[in-house]
Parts: structure tokens; sequence; C-alpha cells
């Protein structure tokens, strides 16, 4: 885990400006002269690592910043419009899914803009939490505990605690400490359904969504690895989750489903593994053909591949003529077809 402890960030001063104005410059933020930003944080783990070291936890950190002031990004002039305390690399990312469990403790911003979120939900980043441990960042000055800074989304704040301020791109929820889980399903047949989330306490639901960027790519989502998701975070309670299809009829079941929990927050009143419990509907239940299209006669519904290797379908080349699938360009004994199997059938 990152840390940036007891530091300043200034944008432009009054000094700086003076210094690059012209002619030193013939104007600044243009050219080689970049738009101040003061920190770029990252968006994504990219080493996922639960092991100890040195006696301590990694839990999937990203960074926290302790004692940091950021000012002078507000100014009026060439650079306003980029200029901002807090970018997010939004460029260098495997899914569009933010997992960079991270923290503030009295953080400080001089100034209207907190982070350049918007341009981060403008790339698919539409999920970012960031925990406020004590309270002591809040804009507004009013948290007493610990609290998070969100994505400016009804989804992020529907389970809020407290109540949840707008600072542009950003919203701060008081009282409100969020872990997020990511609800992997199998991605076929399973295009536009909803996680419907309800907190047994106070039945207050939550409708969410997949992070998926292969629906338009049929070879990329036919890969095993590249399992549907849905990601909610949670505050403390208790939790019923189901899947609904696009015309929401009913809870449905994709298959499987497994948890994955991103980093362990900052802050202790979050939800965790067994405050959640997922809905297996019996309705329509039939465990008689574990394999689906089986004979290929709805060419390659149902059938995934892992590895390597490109799956068709083939036309009179089954026994007696019947259809196939043909797997080609293999690179290793492990490339191969299969599909998922519903867990409900293997009790």
């Amino acid at each position: 885990r990152m840390q940036i402890v007891d530091s300043t960030f200034r944008g432009l001063s009054q000094a700086t400006k003076d210094l690059t104005r012209p002619p030193y410059f013939s104007q600044r933020c243009e050219g080689y002269f970049a738009p101040p930003v003061g920190y770029r944080m990252q968006a994504q783990i990219f080493r996922w690592n639960n092991l100890k070291a040195r006696g301590a936890e990694y839990n999937n950190q990203g960074v926290r910043l302790t004692n940091v002031d950021f000012a002078e990004f507000d100014h009026e002039d060439d650079c306003a419009e980029n200029s901002v305390p807090i970018s997010f690399n939004t460029h260098d990312i495997r899914t569009k899914h933010w997992n960079y469990a991270s923290a503030f403790q009295n953080v400080s911003f001089v100034g209207p803009r907190l982070t350049d979120a918007e341009t981060a939900a403008e790339n698919g980043f539409v999920d970012i939490v960031i925990t406020d441990v004590n309270g002591t960042s809040d804009p507004s000055g009013l948290a007493t505990s610990s609290s998070s800074f969100v994505s400016n989304t009804k989804i992020l704040k529907q389970f809020a605690h407290g109540t949840c301020t707008n600072f542009g791109e950003l919203s701060y929820c008081r009282e409100t400490c969020l872990r997020t889980v990511v609800f992997h399903a199998d991605q076929s047949e399973t295009k536009n359904w909803i996680l419907h989330v309800t907190r047994k306490e106070d039945k207050v639901e939550n409708f969410v969504g997949d992070t998926y960027e292969f629906d338009g790519d049929p070879h990329a989502a036919r890969y095993t690895e590249n399992s549907r998701r849905f990601s909610v975070s949670l505050p403390r309670g208790s939790y019923r989750v189901q899947f609904r299809d696009a015309f929401g009829q009913g809870v449905k079941w994709p298959k499987f489903v497994y948890e994955v929990w991103e980093g362990v927050p900052a802050c202790a009143a979050h939800a965790s593994g067994r405050h959640v419990t997922v809905v297996e509907p019996d309705a329509e239940l039939s465990c008689t053909e574990l394999i689906e299209n089986g004979e290929v006669e709805e060419g390659m519904r149902r059938w995934l591949h892992w590895n390597t290797g490109v799956m068709v379908s083939l036309e009179g080349e089954g026994m007696g003529g019947s259809k196939a699938i043909g797997y080609f360009n293999r690179t290793g004994g492990s490339s191969g077809i299969g599909q998922n199997l519903d867990t409900r059938c293997l009790r």
C-alpha cells in the first residue's frame, strides 16, 4: 500500500504565475506546460495479494493520504479547465471497475473542485469509493465518524447511513463505511440482468447492472474467465441478493455465482461475507440435462472455451452428419471447450 503523509500540493501559486507569464512563456498550460494536477491516483489493483508481510496484511489496499492539503487549483486562467487536486488513471486498466481501496485522513481541499471523477465516469468508472477514516476530510466539516467519498450515483448512495452531499463529481456520505463485493456469474444469456440487493433491516432496495465489456465481442465473451460481474458497496447491515432478468420476471439463477470482496477499508462498520445471503431459486430447476445444447443443435449456445483457440460451429461434422464444434489454433494442452454447470444440481 502506498502512503502520502504530512504533505501539501499546490496548483498554480501567484509566484508561479508571475514566473510563467509572457514573455517567459507564450501561453500557460499549452504545449509542454501541462495543467497542474496534484496527485494522479490509480483506479485498479494490479497485484491481488492477501498475504501477510512484516506482520501486516496487504489486504489489497490502494493509497492512504494522511494530513494532506490541496490548494490553488481553482484559479481562473488558461489552466483552470484541466487543473484538479486529484485525477484518476483510467487508461492503464483491466476492467472498468474501481477496486483501488483507498483512504483519506485529515485531507483538505481549498476550492470547489476535489477530483476529476467526472472524467473517470466518462471512461467507465462510476463506482469510486474512498474511505474518510474518521470524518476529518469532510469538505463541509460536519462528519463525526468514518464516512466515504463515492461516485455521484444512486447505486453508491442508496445504502448510506448518513446524509450524502454532492460536491460536483463526487458525493460525501457521512457516517457510512463501505466495502465493495463483486459477484461473478456465468456470462451466457445473462446480458441486461440486474442484481437486486435488499437490506433486511429496513427493506431498502438497490438495483445494480453489470460491468461487462465483452458483449460486443463474441470471441472474448466465450472465454470461461470472462465472467459477468456485478459490484455493490455495502455498509454494515444484512443483505439479501438475487438476480433478475432484463424483464424483471421473477428470481433467476445464472448457472453459478461466487463473491470476491475487494480490499478491506480503513473503517470497521462495513458488511462482509457473513452478512450477505444469495438467493438460489428452485423454480424451473431441471437437472436432467447438465450439459445444455450437448448435440449442438443450437449452434454454440452455452459453450465456452479456455485459454487460446478459436471455437466454431460445424455443419455435418458430427456423428451421423449432425452438427459439431470445432476448436482450432490451440497452443497448449489446457486449451479446450466446456460449459459452466448449474451449481444447484451439484449439491
